[in-house]
């Protein structure tokens, strides 16, 4: 596979070509990238051409993009901004601590206070005023174990009240895929879910374990998750409506293009 870069007026597009393909195939990220693959034969007026064709498409999905971006804006990392954890907005604030090298979090009740302890030996006023984006590697950290935590209790606990007991658990950090279970009854979860609220967070478990006795989505499997999660269907809308509400816990935005004053 081989990759290129287009300009097809003010849009940059990322080409990849692969040996096997034949077509050409179009993909618009939420964070305004777009990519298209195709053979290696094609030539750049073919695909140039490929997307002048497509332009009005284009231009909607990055207007739709755009107003996600909007809608949820880039998390800066600033004193008072909001985080959501375990469904509800927590905000940041900054402190000094005397103890302790590295950076470090806590939720603070019951105020719903994310709490960053710094280091005194890094601590200075700008943390007051001024963006702080050196701290979102200690946030990830920060959700990850609590998210883990807090799975591990909840399967623990619907595991009892359903009578199914995973072969495993473990843990993984998507953008959109909540959970699975495979058909040894491996059962995999996001630990992102720690944003979510707790019924959400139930769901997918009660999903993953309905699994174990119905590893498909019949009618039975759906009436199994119904007796544990009565409001699954309003549920799974929620997960599927606030996605990008997650995006703050992503290594790099999945929404928002790279800021170079970022890098």
């Amino acid at each position: 596979m081989t990759d290129q870069q287009l300009e097809l007026g003010n849009l940059q597009v990322e080409v990849q070509r692969r040996a096997y393909q034949r077509s050409l195939r179009i993909t618009v990220r939420a964070n305004g990238k777009v990519l298209v693959t195709t053979g290696r034969g094609t030539s750049a007026e073919e695909i140039a051409q490929f997307l002048r064709d497509r332009e009005p498409w284009l231009k909607q999905a990055m207007r739709q993009f755009k107003k996600l971006r909007e809608q949820y804006p880039k998390k800066r990392f600033l004193q008072g901004e909001g985080f959501l954890f375990c469904g509800e907005l927590c905000f940041l604030n900054f402190a000094p601590t005397l103890t302790g090298s590295r950076v470090r979090f806590e939720v603070i009740e019951p105020h719903r206070e994310l709490r960053c302890w710094v280091p005194r030996r890094h601590w200075n006023n700008s943390f007051y005023v001024a963006p702080q984006p050196q701290v979102h590697h200690e946030l990830r950290r920060f959700y990850e174990q609590q998210g883990r935590r807090r799975l591990t209790e909840r399967v623990e606990y619907w595991s009892d009240q359903m009578q199914l007991q995973p072969r495993s658990l473990s843990f993984r950090s998507q953008r959109t895929r909540w959970g699975s279970c495979t058909p040894t009854g491996k059962i995999s979860l996001n630990w992102r879910l720690i944003a979510a609220p707790a019924p959400a967070l139930d769901y997918v478990i009660i999903h993953e374990l309905a699994h174990l006795a119905h590893l498909n989505h019949s009618s039975r499997f759906w009436s199994l998750v119904e007796t544990f999660s009565p409001n699954h269907r309003l549920l799974r809308k929620w997960l599927r409506d606030h996605q990008y509400e997650f995006d703050f816990l992503a290594k790099e935005s999945e929404l928002h293009p790279v800021d170079l004053l970022d890098t």
